[in-house]
């Protein structure tokens, strides 16, 4: 029997290199800070210069960073009410 082997294709670079601030901050890292202070997609893509669809991406990834739980989608406790006499 012949063993067939695959060939791994080369690993896939960056067309561009990663952007910094002054202060070595990726704009992604910059984006999740605005979030932490309560800011939207729309401020964010102003602020730090990307694109709206990027900024709604950014906010995507950091609402499931953990400790971000929303409380819009918690539910009330659903637990027996007592009625009073």
């Amino acid at each position: 029997m012949d063993k067939i082997f695959r060939l791994k294709a080369p690993k896939k670079s960056r067309k561009y290199p990663i952007k910094k601030d002054e202060t070595g901050k990726t704009a992604r890292r910059r984006a999740f800070e605005a979030f932490d202070k309560g800011m939207r997609p729309a401020q964010v893509s102003r602020l730090v210069d990307i694109s709206f669809r990027t900024a709604c991406r950014y906010f995507t990834h950091w609402k499931r960073l953990p400790g971000h739980y929303q409380v819009k989608h918690a539910r009330p406790n659903q637990g027996c009410i007592e009625k009073k006499k």
